[in-house]
């Protein structure tokens, strides 16, 4: 509970009290978020019940303060296959995005996971540009580039992450408070790099080289 409470404080940021209503977007326009400064503080909360989802799923620019509730990482599931080398881009292979502009993005109790496997190199289970976004107990499973934590800033807790390849990787101020690392099997030719950020000047906010963060072995 008090980690749930600590990790909604990151999302709210300066954004006012008050309970959320429960849905809000079954339009699936944003139509549920009106404007003034009620309409900018109110958190729209969406029930995932347990199940697994076989989409690719974003939540918009401009949808701001949308939580996710799942019935626990083990029970709600969202996964996709998208990769690149099955055509996509690395950017467009997340199976999960909260995108740019929708700041606030809190999920709690999901599984984000990208089956490709790592012949198909670069496939995202998931993305966010969401600025002071939050996950919490949440699972997000692939292989190569699996959390693309790409801008703003981000904080995950007690989440347990999947991979063999540069799999957290991405621009973003990000905090991981708690969370499990897991370096999977990669291919033979491959070698386990943890992060994908390396900065030549302490000034510099992009990243240049791969990090290797310590000694791991694989987890099949």
């Amino acid at each position: 509970r008090r980690g749930q409470e600590e990790a909604a404080a990151v999302a709210g940021g300066g954004c006012c009290g008050g309970e959320g209503r429960v849905g809000g977007f079954q339009d699936g326009g944003g139509g549920g978020q009106g404007g003034g400064e009620e309409g900018r503080c109110r958190r729209f909360v969406i029930r995932v019940k347990r199940g697994v989802y076989k989409e690719n799923v974003e939540v918009g620019s401009g949808l701001k303060n949308v939580m996710l509730v799942g019935d626990g990482m083990r029970n709600t599931v969202i996964t996709g296959s998208r990769s690149v080398g099955g055509g996509s881009t690395t950017f467009r292979s997340a199976t999960f995005v909260a995108a740019v502009n929708g700041a606030g993005f809190i999920a709690r109790g999901i599984t984000f996971r990208n089956t490709a496997g790592p012949q198909n190199h670069q496939a995202v289970a998931l993305r966010s540009d969401s600025d002071r976004s939050v996950f919490y107990q949440c699972s997000i499973e692939g292989y190569q580039d699996t959390l693309y934590v790409h801008s703003q800033r981000q904080f995950y807790r007690e989440c347990y992450i999947y991979g063999t390849v540069d799999f957290i990787f991405g621009n973003a101020a990000a905090v991981l408070q708690n969370c499990m690392i897991y370096a999977r099997r990669p291919m033979k030719s491959q070698k386990i790099t943890i992060t994908a950020q390396g900065r030549t000047t302490r000034t510099r906010t992009r990243a240049s080289r791969s990090t290797t963060l310590g000694s791991w072995l694989p987890r099949t």
